[in-house]
């Protein structure tokens, strides 16, 4: 969510993930389960896994303090079933469906709409001309005009955000585009300098695969408002603050804002996008089919409690009040009910009559979008007894705070307000936010209507996922479009504001605290219009089981903005190396970008690369039997079972990452058996029967056409790492495939782990009966096993991959053994000291001291440390 944790150096580091919500994450039954025994406390760290405020703008992300405590746990399962009952809420009550739109899965729906235009309409690859490579300023005079004279297509123009410091992703994005046939895109950077360098870094591309150029626009307005200076961080009166990552980024996002209603002035139709996403179809055919045509504003919500408003996918349509009124006039009954309202939809009384003026719905409330954040850039800051954090100047909170005003037409700041519940400028505004509810903050939530269409999802079931052959749509697909395609459209009007100002010198009137009147100073008057949210199918922010149907061919879902996918192993968190991963696994990230080193943070190898793995064919072979040892495990399939069956094979990636560490090589993350995934979920979990394989599980990624194909996902990270567990640290089986063609027949070594890990002779009797997780209480590892073991390696250098021997045969044993950290009889099997400390993990022997000893013997020694804290997740002991 915010650049420090992208890393420093760059305000974009932040931007693919601009308008990620501070969410508590949407947990669902897992294979750790939600009884408080054995490895499920160990994964339902409450930090790592939860804190809302972790993503929040200005948060580092996951705590590194995690608790293990039964108690903690059992509020996990409260908060999971507090989840779905909400989620629920959200889907039946708010959006009204009882019936769904599109009628039964079983049946395919009654109306099957004809597109607006054939797909090849929207086509404009090999149309249009770049814009000039030195960068244009959007607001400068007469940039805009030329900017949509020479990228607009059919008055459509896609608008995402990118710099040279994370080009990456925006590269990720242009091949997505012109891979569905879009050139009409412009990407906004923030400043001359960052467009000179993407420019920089693509003449790579277009020397390697003669791809066109890029067309890199930025604007200086509003960056040079001088209201930013006061929220620069330490201003004080008469003290100037500094810039910082944060400052750049706020800027940043607001700016997206006010380029889109520089374009929508020019009458082009405005669809901004992040990049952290893929196209899965025909993104024009969805946007523009029934009823999502007649809308002035379209935008995503999030899939957790909150129900808020993600800004990473926003439509503005000019075309929407003419299209709605001519269907009308012909009789079309949804159009005629969003047009005229009634008893059906509270909300609709008291708008003008439609068509009252000339600025569109999308226009000015782009307009008001920007005046929102430009009202806390106008307040005086410094002459307030306590100012709110500068956080008010995030553009998702915004947004939010901006269509609540607009359903109860008040200015109000329901979330705003969270940054500074007792600071003094809410009184000034005129507010004074009430709860009612401190859990669940009903005084956030829209009063969205509900519409039911027959044309909504603009597709039949039958026609989805064809990939399968199935008999008609499977089952998967059934419950999965009940829950996610086929509930009705919530939407709003949006009443013309009136005629006044809403900034931070409109005029306050004494003891008032509901909020001012909505208003907006237009040139001209105002038109009536609709805002609703888009659709799974049209736009989807990648939660729960909807990242799942993915490989899908053809795909329910179009647009995915994997915002709201948290997938990391073994529990649940927001990573962006995790979304890397997803996009890599399934095939959507363009290795050109690898080969080119275009990818973010890196190529996943290089001539240079070195890699620690299992034996390849012992591996699958030794893996595929562990569905069915966990499943003879007594008690099977209770919590205790299914919680140890996960934790072997935990072990062995501890003891695999951790050798690999030690030795300075990258280690390669075996692919698991998707039936070891069946043994370990949940017997009663209803995700897995909505995705598509009946496969659904945070820390794993199913990918395949028609048989599925599971993998790893990345290990949980901690800030104070240099980074996350990205491509660069940790190899995924796909791309070790990939790397043994690259080497074309080099030889390779093998390297064994043969005596099991014991304390040091004197430093604490026979055995380890009692763990101590104190640092300076902590006795001392026997080193000679692991020194043995680097100096076999290091002697092995030069071969690309080494095999490590003495790992596998371990998944056989009753008790596994950590390379690390030698456990209590009985301690892997029971977690009896590990749940009375109240840690997630039991104590490493490899600290500072016996890593210092080390560090003559084990390349990787010095940076140990770190490198376990960029990938946490695939530790049991620390």
């Amino acid at each position: 969510t915010n650049g420090q944790t992208m890393g420093s150096g760059s305000s974009v580091r932040a931007i693919g993930a601009g308008c990620v919500l501070g969410m508590l994450i949407v947990l669902f039954r897992q294979w750790t389960p939600a009884e408080p025994a054995q490895a499920a406390v160990r994964a339902a760290s409450s930090t790592e896994v939860h804190g809302a405020a972790r993503n929040r703008p200005g948060s580092s992300g996951p705590g590194s303090a995690e608790s293990t405590s039964a108690a903690s746990l059992r509020r996990l399962t409260r908060r999971e079933r507090k989840q779905k009952r909400l989620h629920a809420h959200t889907i039946a009550a708010d959006l009204g469906a009882v019936g769904v739109g599109g009628g039964s899965c079983a049946a395919p729906p009654a109306v099957i709409p004809t597109p607006e235009h054939p797909e090849s309409y929207y086509r404009s690859l090999g149309h249009l001309s770049a814009l000039p490579r030195e960068a244009l300023d959007l607001a400068a005079p007469g940039v805009p005009a030329r900017v949509a004279r020479a990228r607009g297509w059919h008055n459509e123009m896609i608008l995402f955000t990118a710099d040279s410091s994370m080009a990456g992703w925006g590269f990720h994005f242009v091949t997505q585009l012109r891979a569905r046939g879009y050139e009409h895109w412009i990407i906004l950077s923030d400043g001359p300098e960052n467009c000179r360098g993407m420019h920089r870094q693509w003449d790579a591309m277009m020397q390697a695969h003669r791809e066109q150029p890029l067309s890199c626009v930025y604007s200086s307005y509003p960056g040079s408002h001088p209201g930013w200076e006061q929220w620069k961080p330490g201003t004080k009166k008469g003290q100037p603050g500094a810039t910082d990552n944060m400052h750049k980024v706020y800027i940043f996002w607001a700016t997206r804002w006010v380029a889109a209603l520089a374009l929508l002035r020019q009458g082009q139709n405005v669809l901004s996008l992040d990049v952290d996403a893929v196209l899965l179809g025909d993104l024009y055919a969805r946007l523009r089919s029934y009823p999502m045509v007649w809308q002035d504003v379209l935008i995503t919500r999030n899939e957790d409690q909150s129900g808020s408003l993600n800004c990473g996918f926003v439509y503005f349509n000019r075309d929407a009040p003419r299209l709605l009124a001519a269907a009308a006039a012909g009789g079309d009954q949804a159009a005629i009910h969003l047009s005229t309202g009634g008893e059906s939809a509270p909300g609709v009384a008291g708008c003008a009559a439609h068509g009252s003026g000339d600025i569109v719905a999308a226009e000015w409330m782009c307009e008001m979008m920007w005046e929102r954040l430009r009202l806390f850039l106008e307040v005086d800051r410094l002459g307030l007894y306590k100012s709110p954090n500068r956080e008010v100047l995030w553009e998702q909170d915004a947004w939010n705070d901006l269509v609540k005003s607009l359903d109860v037409r008040k200015r109000v700041f329901p979330w705003a307000t969270a940054y500074g519940r007792k600071s003094d400028l809410w009184a000034a505004l005129g507010y004074a936010r009430v709860v009612t509810d401190p859990v669940h903050h009903p005084e956030k939530w829209v009063n969205w209507n509900s519409l039911a269409d027959a044309r909504a999802p603009p597709f039949d079931l039958a026609a989805i996922d064809t990939s399968l052959a199935t008999a008609g749509p499977p089952a998967q697909l059934c419950s999965f479009s009940d829950m996610y395609l086929r509930p009705n459209l919530a939407w709003i009007p949006l009443c013309e504001p009136p005629n006044v100002t809403a900034s931070a010198g409109a005029r306050v009137p004494a003891g008032e605290t509901s909020g001012l009147p909505l208003g907006v100073v237009l040139r001209r008057p105002p038109r009536r219009g609709l805002l609703m949210v888009a659709p799974v199918w049209l736009a989807s922010l990648g939660a729960g089981e909807q990242a799942d149907w993915a490989a899908a061919r053809p795909a329910p879902l179009t647009y995915v903005h994997i915002t709201n996918m948290w997938k990391c192993f073994p529990h649940p968190c927001w990573s962006k190396a995790g979304r890397l991963f997803w996009l890599r696994a399934h095939g959507f990230w363009d290795k050109r970008l690898d080969v080119l080193g275009l990818t973010p943070r890196g190529a996943p190898f290089a001539s240079e690369t070195r890699v620690l793995a299992l034996p390849w064919g012992a591996a699958g072979a030794t893996l595929a039997r562990l569905p069915e040892q966990t499943r003879a495990l007594a008690g099977f399939p209770d919590a205790a079972s299914r919680g140890l069956g996960l934790r072997r094979l935990h072990a062995l990636l501890h003891n695999l990452v951790t050798l690999a560490f030690l030795i300075g090589r990258k280690p390669v993350i075996p692919r698991v058996p998707c039936d070891l995934v069946r043994a370990l979920t949940h017997p009663t979990d209803g995700s897995a029967s909505r995705s598509r394989f009946g496969l659904h599980h945070h820390a794993v990624v199913v990918t395949g056409q028609t048989d599925p194909v599971c993998h790893l996902m990345p290990g949980t990270w901690r800030p104070g790492a240099s980074d996350q567990c990205y491509q660069t640290v940790a190899m995924a089986d796909f791309d070790h495939a990939d790397f043994v063609a690259s080497l074309r027949g080099a030889a390779n070594g093998s390297v064994a782990m043969r005596v099991a890990p014991s304390l040091a002779a004197g430093a604490a009797g026979a055995g380890v009966q009692q763990l101590q997780w104190p640092k300076s209480s902590r006795p001392a590892l026997d080193l000679g096993p692991i020194r043995a073991f680097c100096r076999e390696a290091t002697s092995q250098v030069s071969s690309p991959i080494l095999q490590v021997e003495g790992l596998l045969s371990l998944l056989d044993r009753e008790e596994q053994l950590l390379v690390d950290a030698p456990l209590p009889p009985g301690e892997f099997s029971t977690e009896t000291q590990l749940r009375r400390s109240g840690r997630p993990r039991w104590p490493s022997l490899l600290w500072k001291d016996a890593l210092a000893k080390l560090g003559s013997d084990c390349p990787g020694a010095a940076d140990f440390i770190d490198k376990r804290n960029t990938c946490v997740g695939f530790f049991l002991a620390e």
